[in-house]
C-alpha cells in the first residue's frame, strides 16, 4: 500500500496483498471523506465514504447482485449486496481520493462500514474463508477501540459478549470453550468481523525485560484471603477454584471443517441497551501444585504479610503491607506500598501499573496472573427475543 498527496490517490495498493475488508476498515477508522475506486477482472466499483459511512456508490462494470435501479427495493440494501460481493472478486487494485464527493446525479445512501464488515464475517461459512490465525487456538486478541457512547453502533448480544470476552485477552482455544454451544467456526468468524470493524486486534506479546529467575522454595506458604474479604467475594465473585485447562470438545478445528447451519438474523443492540459488569481476580501461578483463582472484592485489595491485608502472603520476602490493587470505575491498577523487595509486572519493576488483563504480577516468591471477566446482558430482551 502506498500513500501520496495532491491530485493523485492519497492511498493506493493491490487487493491480494491486502484484503478489501482491511481497506474498508482502515478508511472507516480514518473517518475522512473521499472516493474509493476498486478495479479487478470481475468488475469496477466506486464507493464514496464520509465519517465511517458509505454515502454513495455505483458499479461501473460487472453484473449487479441486486435488482436493477427501477426494480424496486431499497437502494442501500442493493448497494450493500454489491459491496459484500467484493470479497469474492479476483485480486485487483484500489485507489482512494481524499475529498472527492458523490456526483449530484448519484442517489444518496447511508451504510455503516463497520456493520458491513460484520455482515461479511457472518456470511463466512467455511474455514477456508478466514485467515489461518482464526483457527489457531494460541491466538489472542486485545481491544482496539472503546465503543462507549457510540449510539449509532450496534451488535448482536452474542457479538457484544464475544467482544468483551476477547477483551479478557484469553487464548482463542479458551474462547471457543467459553462460547459453547456455538461452534468454533461461528466464534472465529465473529472475531474476524470484530477485527475487520477495528474493534479488536491480534495481541502481539511484547518481549519481557531480563529478570533474575529465582526458584520458589518448596515449602512456600499459599496466599490466604481474610475471612471478611472471602465472605464479600462469595456474594459477588466466582468461588476460589482450580483453573481448568480449556479445549473444545472434539479437538481443535482445522480448515475445511463442516460449516454449521446459518442462523436467522438477530436483533442489533447499541452499547446503551446492554449492561456490562466487570470483575477482576488473581490466578496464582506459584507454587505450581495447582492454579487457584483469588477473587478481588471492593475498590481496593491489600496484599502483604500482615494479618490485616485482604490477601495475606505469609513469606519473609513479602513486606507487611506490600502492594494493593485498586479499582477506579472500570479500570484496575496495582500500586507498590513502598515495599522492601518491590513488585514486577510482566517481568519489569513497577511502582504503579495499569492492569488490563493477562499481566503477570510477581511479589517474590509469589507469582500471579491478573484476569478480568465481563458479564454482558440485555435486560430489554425477553421471551423469544432473548439470545443465548
Amino acid at each position: 500500500m502506498s500513500v501520496s498527496l495532491g491530485d493523485h490517490p492519497t492511498i493506493s495498493g493491490h487487493l491480494g496483498t491486502i484484503g478489501v475488508q482491511d481497506v474498508l476498515g482502515f478508511l472507516a477508522n480514518l473517518r475522512q471523506a473521499g472516493a474509493l475506486e476498486i478495479e479487478s477482472a470481475d468488475g469496477e466499483m466506486t464507493l464514496y465514504l464520509d465519517g465511517g459511512e458509505v454515502v454513495g456508490g455505483r458499479v461501473e462494470r460487472g453484473a449487479p447482485a441486486g435488482p436493477p435501479e427501477d426494480g424496486g427495493g431499497d437502494r442501500a440494501d442493493r448497494l450493500t449486496e454489491e459491496i459484500l460481493r467484493l470479497g469474492a472478486w479476483l485480486p485487483g487494485a484500489f485507489r482512494f481520493f481524499e475529498g472527492r464527493t458523490p456526483p449530484p446525479d448519484l442517489p444518496p445512501v447511508r451504510i455503516d462500514v463497520r456493520g458491513l464488515l460484520l455482515e461479511a464475517a457472518r456470511r463466512c461459512d467455511d474455514w477456508s474463508l478466514l485467515p489461518g490465525l482464526y483457527a489457531d487456538p494460541a491466538t489472542r486478541f486485545e481491544p482496539l477501540a472503546e465503543p462507549h457512547g457510540d449510539g449509532a453502533f450496534s451488535l448482536t448480544l452474542a457479538e457484544w459478549r464475544l467482544l468483551y470476552l476477547a477483551r479478557e485477552r484469553r487464548f482463542l482455544g479458551e474462547i471457543w470453550e467459553r462460547c459453547s454451544p456455538a461452534s468454533p467456526l461461528e466464534t472465529s468468524r465473529t472475531l474476524f468481523g470484530l477485527v475487520s470493524a477495528r474493534l479488536l486486534q491480534r495481541l502481539r506479546a511484547a518481549p519481557a525485560a531480563p529478570r533474575r529467575d529465582l526458584p520458589a522454595p518448596a515449602d512456600l506458604a499459599p496466599p490466604v484471603l481474610r475471612p471478611a474479604a472471602s465472605a464479600a467475594a462469595a456474594a459477588d465473585e466466582e468461588p476460589i477454584d482450580t483453573v481448568p485447562v480449556f479445549a473444545p470438545a472434539g479437538g481443535f478445528p482445522r480448515p475445511g471443517a463442516a460449516a454449521p447451519r446459518r442462523e436467522p438474523p438477530r436483533r442489533r443492540l447499541s452499547r446503551a441497551q446492554i449492561q456490562v459488569r466487570r470483575t477482576g481476580r488473581l490466578v496464582q501461578l506459584v507454587p505450581a501444585d495447582g492454579e487457584r483463582a483469588l477473587p478481588l472484592a471492593g475498590e481496593a485489595t491489600a496484599l502483604g504479610r500482615a494479618a490485616d491485608n485482604d490477601l495475606i502472603l505469609p513469606d519473609a520476602h513479602v513486606s507487611g503491607h506490600h502492594a494493593r490493587i485498586v479499582r477506579d470505575g472500570e479500570q484496575f491498577a496495582i500500586e507498590d506500598c513502598r515495599s522492601s523487595n518491590g513488585i514486577r509486572v510482566d517481568g519489569r519493576p513497577a511502582f504503579r501499573a495499569a492492569l488490563e488483563g493477562g499481566e503477570e504480577i510477581e511479589i517474590f516468591p509469589y507469582r500471579f496472573r491478573f484476569e478480568v471477566s465481563f458479564e454482558v446482558c440485555a435486560p430489554g430482551l425477553t421471551g423469544a427475543a432473548r439470545e443465548p
